[in-house]
């Protein structure tokens, strides 16, 4: 039978208040944050992340490769995310490789025997043509994550802050309680998002969510699955 601790009542200081608060600073919550900037410079913005640096699995999780960026000739991901692309090469050239926006979707021997070499960067059906798939220097995209939020006047980065309860009035979501280094604060807004990959808030909130750890998806089976290789293969003791 699980035990339960009753905490003890705490008024928590409330940090700031704002116009949107999106919470998580990954891939995703930073687009979230430049984009809403750029659409209105006079809104107020937090963006909340629990690490140092923005970018989530893309920077610190080491993927170190965006896939398929293109069909045929054509560049179908564009944006936000092909400018992370376009800004490396202005400011940090070699930061990255991946076939040009000009030559995605050639099919001549020599760029398909280059780029034939680096696995993405072709198609995996015949006849192998180019396809836009970068890979890149974590530390140096980073940076450019920094200096696109930095340019943004109206987000203010708030780091190593770890979003933790959604704060309810019925079932509107009116802002967030996070923890830092100064312990737990509050931060009200009118409108929150939650990027944190996992629904930290909005699954505490009562709002309808599926979870892909249900034991038959992927994610919940593909570790299990390796580990049973192993086993019947006598590649490990069986424990």
């Amino acid at each position: 039978m699980s035990q339960i601790y009753l905490e003890e009542a705490n008024k928590l200081p409330v940090y700031d208040e704002c116009d949107i608060l999106i919470v998580g600073g990954g891939a995703a919550g930073h687009s979230a944050a430049v984009a809403a900037s750029r659409a209105n410079p006079d809104a107020k913005i937090i963006l909340m992340e629990r690490y140092g640096y923005f970018g989530g699995n893309v920077t610190g999780g080491l993927v170190l490769m965006v896939p398929s960026l293109s069909w045929g000739k054509f560049s179908v991901i564009r944006g936000l995310q092909e400018e992370w692309f376009s800004r490396l090469d202005a400011k940090a050239p070699g930061s990255y490789m991946s076939p040009k926006l000009e030559d995605i979707g050639k099919d001549t021997p020599a760029l398909v025997d280059r780029w034939g070499l680096v696995h993405g960067c072709t198609t995996f059906s015949e006849p192998k043509t180019l396809v836009r798939a970068p890979y890149y220097e974590p530390n140096h995209l980073k940076i450019e994550f920094d200096l696109m939020v930095q340019e943004c006047k109206n987000v203010k980065m708030l780091l190593h802050s770890w979003g933790t309860k959604p704060i309810m009035d019925g079932n509107v979501i009116k802002g967030v309680i996070f923890e830092s280094k100064e312990g737990r604060k509050a931060v009200f807004a009118k409108i929150v998002i939650d990027a944190t990959g996992d629904g930290d808030l909005f699954s505490q909130t009562g709002t309808p969510c599926a979870s892909l750890s249900d034991g038959e998806g992927r994610s919940s089976t593909t570790a299990p699955m390796a580990a049973r290789e192993l086993f019947s293969e006598n590649r490990l003791p069986t424990p």
